[in-house]
């Protein structure tokens, strides 16, 4: 978009070849489509992903069972930590794998970008 607007809007667009014109629609039209995904794979990044979270109930009822004498309930608060850590590294990874694929997509977007604008501007300089 930059370079269309060097491109085309510094001199007459007659002077850029149809192939030339060609190209560097192509490039911004790419830039735009690379730069959307990486919109879609930062929302989804950013977006909440369930986990799980200790079952406050049976939490109660275990408390009051260790207030009792109860010794399983040490057994049965570890349960639930192990439930929350595993679905929150789960969450996690998946989050991870968002973000390293918004990442890709802006690293590409900007260089589809500054392709556009070189190839613009060489363009602009061979015609």
């Amino acid at each position: 978009m930059v370079a269309q607007t060097v491109a085309f809007g510094n001199f007459n667009a007659k002077n850029v070849s149809t192939r030339e014109q060609h190209w560097i629609i192509g490039l911004a039209v790419a830039a735009v489509i690379v730069l959307g995904l990486a919109a879609m794979a930062t929302l989804k990044a950013d977006a909440t992903v369930e986990s799980r979270d200790l079952p406050l109930e049976q939490l109660e009822s275990d408390l009051d069972a260790a207030y009792a004498g109860d010794e399983d309930v040490v057994g049965r608060l570890g349960q639930y930590y192990l439930g929350i850590v595993k679905s929150r590294r789960r969450a996690n990874k998946e989050r991870l794998g968002w973000y390293v694929w918004a990442r890709r997509a802006v690293g590409l977007s900007l260089f589809v970008t500054t392709t556009e604008l070189v190839f613009a501007l060489i363009a602009r300089a061979t015609t």
